[in-house]
């Protein structure tokens, strides 16, 4: 009895255009109340004051037994995390986002100011293979009506109370007592109007800094400089400045060139870019097929233009679970930080530092993702179980095109398949062979005759008039981009 036709899996290859929203989320972050920690007294805040005075909750979300990452939280990279006298930080960020293979860059710009650089939570992340990971908490046991799953001070899950305090606005919930949520005005702090000059599009802010994204292009040209100006808050908040930094080059990937064998293997995910001075953070989002989701972040070293994502650590973003989707995002960001600038005023609920340190960037984005489809679905590309031109099937089956692609299925020649023997269907050809319109021959003595497979590389077809040309116009990995088909063109 022959064995049964082994089925591929299918997969959909698309550019990434969810990040756009995404980065351009993450730009604009901080405009909601997130929940206020129980242990949240006055003046006592949990998170990140920003420009409108809300607590922006900085805790990433890791599973238990992780450790305390500052690299995750604002303002807390090596030139400006270590300063034991504290300062106040504002940080300007210039952004842009594009898909990998081309197209229009979508802008974003963030501004911010925070009274008191110290009051930043560091996130809390799992390192694996060198990359870090961050997870939702695990409350096992399970949280109270007025509680949520969150983390405790040493990165362990915990339930935590929420703030459901009814404020109204210009008003924030906090915890006045253990348990108890009340009211209290909320706290501004910052730089008065902020405007760019040398970027691609004028660009003016005022408090509370909200910016739409910018659907136009890239808001800063490569390697260019570009001064910020502010003309300094009315009450609490920075003095006026001006200070001038050099942007980012725009990162260039070979991310579409990544396969969905590749991405969806057993070895590291090779990543390419163009070297560049600058650094590079590596993201690949992974989501099962309950659209749970785990991201994987790893720092690599711009000059190289290399870096292999490990595949433990792609595995332990879904706690091994398999990824029906894998989104991978290359950054290249420039950071310059000017410190001793002049702060004023006083707040009612936070410590106003008398210093102020400016964190200056511009980021550059490339993004490919790659996802698992139904059968059939449009731009669906199947991951092949067998090669066309190695017919590396079971014995009596072939490696046969189907409509998506190639399968292996029951060799049902008989006693014909042979070159330029008349078909009707594309396993009535011997292995190696496969079903060609009638067209393709000079004297087909059928509505379709066998015809042969074609190595690219090396391409040589037996019909009169035939030429190889390629079988995929995608090949779905690199060892299928030499399969051609003999045809009469």
């Amino acid at each position: 009895m022959a064995e049964p036709i082994r089925q591929p899996a299918w997969y959909l290859v698309v550019p990434n255009r969810s990040h756009l929203a995404v980065a351009a989320s993450i730009l604009l972050a901080g405009c909601t109340d997130p929940p206020t920690s129980p242990d949240s007294t006055e003046g006592d805040a949990t998170g990140t004051t920003d420009a409108t005075g809300d607590i922006a909750d900085t805790t990433a979300p890791p599973g238990d037994d992780t450790v305390a990452d500052a690299s995750d939280g604002p303002g807390q990279d090596e030139d400006s995390g270590d300063d034991a006298t504290g300062h106040a930080l504002g940080t300007v960020v210039l952004a842009e986002a594009h898909v990998a293979g081309g197209g229009l860059a979508t802008g974003a710009v963030q501004v911010a100011f925070i009274p008191d650089a110290s009051s930043v939570v560091a996130a809390c992340t799992e390192t694996i293979a060198g990359c870090r990971i961050a997870r939702a908490p695990q409350c096992e046991s399970g949280c109270g009506e007025d509680q949520y799953c969150g983390f405790d001070p040493t990165c362990h899950s915990a339930c935590v109370d929420v703030c459901d305090a009814q404020c109204e606005q210009g008003e924030e919930c906090y915890f006045a007592a253990p348990g108890l949520s009340a009211c209290r005005e909320r706290d501004v702090f910052d730089a008065g109007a902020v405007s760019f000059s040398g970027t691609t599009t004028p660009i003016t802010l005022f408090p509370p800094y909200v910016a739409e994204p910018l659907e136009n292009g890239a808001p800063f040209a490569a390697g260019t400089v570009v001064t910020v100006e502010a003309s300094g808050a009315t009450n609490a908040g920075f003095d006026a400045f001006g200070e001038s930094y050099t942007t980012t080059t725009f990162v260039q990937t070979q991310l579409a060139e990544i396969g969905v064998d590749e991405a969806f293997g057993d070895d590291d995910i090779a990543v390419r870019w163009s070297a560049g001075r600058d650094d590079i953070a590596i993201a690949i989002t992974a989501t099962a097929s309950d659209r749970g989701s785990g991201t994987v972040t790893c720092d690599a070293d711009d000059a190289t233009g290399a870096f292999d994502v490990p595949r433990a650590a792609v595995l332990a973003a879904l706690g091994d679970r398999p990824a029906s989707t894998l989104s991978i995002t290359v950054t290249r960001s420039r950071t310059e930080v000017v410190e001793g600038l002049a702060t004023k005023g006083m707040l009612a609920n936070a410590e106003v530092q008398a210093e102020g340190w400016l964190e200056l960037t511009s980021r550059s984005s490339e993004s490919w993702e790659l996802g698992e489809c139904e059968r059939g679905e449009p731009g669906c590309v199947e991951v092949p179980d067998c090669h066309p031109l190695a017919q590396d099937c079971p014995d009596g089956q072939g490696c046969y095109p189907t409509s998506e692609g190639v399968s292996c299925a029951v060799d049902a020649s008989g006693e014909l398949g042979e070159f330029g023997d008349a078909c009707r269907h594309a396993n009535a050809c011997d292995p190696g062979l496969w079903c060609a319109d009638a067209a393709n021959f000079d004297d087909c003595g059928g509505v379709g005759c066998c015809s042969t497979f074609c190595d690219l590389s090396s391409p040589s077809c037996e019909g009169t008039g035939q030429e190889c040309v390629p079988f995929y116009e995608v090949a779905p990995s690199a060892e299928h981009e030499d399969v051609g088909i003999c045809v009469i063109p």
